[in-house]
């Protein structure tokens, strides 16, 4: 897609006043703290929050009351070993891609179905490590390999790999591939991982219910995919509606860059000076990506002066969704503040306070937006 772009607007939050959405302990009697809050999605009914360390998914209202929780830990009927996505429509979708199945409640808590995910969990399937799973139209589903070094550095999987399923388990094609967000290091005595503030090389975010965003953020581009609609030939792999160019590039990691991570790893860890390290090779500019309510895409830039800086990338499409004009920003966003979701002119994110208890913060975007749509 090339239409011209003006130089983004720039947008200070990083003073901006975090209010509290969800606090970190919502009654004695609804599950106290928050274990490890996971992702968060808003919409018209309130606020949802995958919680990793209970295995369970808590909606609240917009007043920040807990109205239902849907799971827990275990691998029994309506339990969960994992969350790794959800899907919302008049039920709720829990997809477990670690016990390789798909859990589904009523809005009222009770669970409806557990089902297995075919050839993604079995060992006939493909042998392909899943750190997130999410499912799409037609039966398709789209996934993603855990991007991590383990702790022998030749076994090292350092690059993350979206994949897409056809609705038998079976793949239909790698869709995507990037550096993971981690570095390894090793020497004569030992090996392990660290995570240099060079961000992950991509990203990848789905709409809907058949539209698969692929951030690249050494090139700095967004590839969106259209995937199992009508029509869809599943040899010739997914339809390609539109490549994003964002007008940005990753810049290579210097040498002083390197020598300055290392020496903090080396400190940290003491570790002797022969150490090797492992790393990405440039800054990404889409390190993570966001899904705005009303079509924006917003994608972290990873920078050492600015941790919480993120491209606001608009796209305004015809009738015949065709592109028509572009609209960016850079926005900074306060420290410490989780970008999770987009939603009525609000930011929703996680924040932590000094002992770790998190809690869902709120942050008025839209020019106009109360600073605080229902106070909790």
């Amino acid at each position: 897609v090339a239409v011209d772009l003006s130089p983004p607007v720039e947008i200070d939050l990083s003073q901006a006043v975090v209010a509290t959405a969800v606090p970190a302990t919502f009654g004695e009697d609804d599950g106290g703290y928050f274990d490890r809050i996971g992702s968060v999605v808003a919409r018209h009914d309130g606020l949802w929050a995958t919680d990793l360390g209970h295995r369970t998914v808590f909606w609240f209202g917009h007043d920040g009351v807990l109205r239902q929780r849907f799971g827990r830990a275990g691998d029994g009927p309506g339990e969960l070993t994992t969350v790794s996505e959800i899907v919302l429509d008049t039920l709720v979708t829990v997809v477990d891609a670690q016990g390789g199945r798909v859990v589904r409640y009523r809005l009222d808590g009770t669970h409806v179905d557990t089902r297995g995910l075919g050839g993604l969990a079995d060992a006939k399937g493909p042998s392909l490590p899943l750190g997130r799973l999410r499912t799409l139209r037609g039966g398709f589903a789209v996934g993603s390999t855990v991007g991590s070094f383990a702790f022998r550095a030749e076994n090292s999987r350092p690059y993350v790999q979206v994949v897409l399923f056809r609705p038998d388990g079976g793949m239909v094609d790698t869709v995507h591939t990037y550096h993971g967000a981690g570095g390894g290091w090793r020497h004569p005595q030992g090996a392990g991982v660290f995570f240099p503030p060079f961000g992950a090389s991509g990203a990848w975010a789905v709409a809907g219910d058949s539209m698969v965003f692929l951030a690249d953020g050494v090139e700095g581009r967004v590839v969106v995919l259209t995937v199992g609609v009508a029509g869809l030939d599943v040899a010739a792999g997914p339809d390609t509606t539109a490549v994003l160019d964002l007008r940005r590039r990753g810049r290579e990691v210097e040498d002083s860059e390197l020598n300055r991570v290392v020496e903090r790893l080396r400190r940290d860890q003491e570790l002797p000076r022969s150490v090797e390290v492992s790393a990405a090779s440039h800054w990404s500019v889409a390190a993570e990506i966001v899904l705005g309510a009303e079509g924006e895409i917003w994608l972290r830039q990873a920078t050492e002066d600015q941790p919480e800086l993120w491209l606001v990338d608009n796209v305004f499409a015809n009738r015949d969704q065709r592109v028509v004009g572009r609209d960016q920003r850079l926005v900074t966003l306060p420290r410490g503040f989780r970008l999770e979701a987009v939603w009525d002119g609000h930011l929703y994110g996680v924040v932590e306070d000094a002992l770790g208890v998190q809690r869902i913060g709120v942050i008025a975007w839209r020019p106009g937006a109360p600073s605080q749509p229902n106070p909790a």
